[in-house]
């Protein structure tokens, strides 16, 4: 037998190892590695894409968001606004009267506007007609309620307690009720409005005693019919 040179030797572990790599498509890396190939390229791990940023947390995503930057906790439509459950054009969190029915109007409270709109806190000057400070947050409410319904024609009647003379009364109770409607309309409100003094004449309530008689001192919108 003829001996092998080195070089033969090499030559046909060289082609052996070739020939286990052709046979074996999954052979061990280490084993390529050994047999003189390059290890296989591990696969990148999948990474999962960013959630969505919703940076108000009202469960609606920022690019969807209509009303960004909507209060914790606040319950809101499926474009990120708070909710109006009864469509009457007061949301859920200022409404003091939910569930109106469908197409009554409603004062800015989301309470429905029958027949007058009442105007507590309204006060005046002692026997004079003008308003003191805390009579304005009310009628800036009444305002908005006015502007929402411009055809509405409207009476502000003035009212007085008992004391002093009926003449008297009712020039006060005028001029009281002709304030409040220069207000409303300095404020907006493009109704159709008649002031009226009624004086003591409609009391809502006995004139005996002070809490009685500062009832009976008002002034309220009466909505005449159309």
């Amino acid at each position: 037998m003829m001996s092998m040179t080195m070089g033969s030797i090499l030559l046909l572990s060289a082609i052996a190892g070739c020939a286990l790599v052709a046979s074996n498509a999954h052979a061990s890396p280490w084993l390529l590695l050994g047999l003189g190939g390059q290890q296989a390229a591990a696969e990148p791990t999948p990474v999962a894409p960013p959630a969505p940023a919703d940076s108000d947390g009202d469960g609606v995503r920022d690019t969807k968001d209509r009303c960004p930057g909507t209060p914790a906790d606040t319950k809101v439509d499926v474009y990120g606004c708070k909710l109006d459950s009864d469509s009457d054009g007061v949301l859920d969190s200022d409404d003091h009267c939910p569930n109106t029915a469908p197409g009554v109007r409603v004062d800015t409270r989301g309470c429905e506007v029958k027949d007058e709109i009442r105007l507590p806190g309204v006060v005046f000057a002692t026997d004079m007609a003008d308003l003191l400070p805390e009579s304005f947050p009310v009628l800036n409410d009444a305002i908005a309620t006015l502007k929402k319904y411009p055809e509405l024609n409207i009476e502000v009647a003035g009212h007085t307690d008992n004391r002093g003379s009926d003449a008297h009364n009712r020039k006060l109770s005028q001029r009281r009720a002709d304030t409040v409607a220069k207000y409303l309309r300095d404020g907006g409100a493009t109704n159709d409005f008649k002031a009226v003094g009624y004086g003591a004449a409609q009391p809502v309530t006995d004139n005996n005693t002070e809490l009685g008689r500062q009832q009976n001192r008002r002034v309220v919108l009466k909505i005449l019919e159309q």
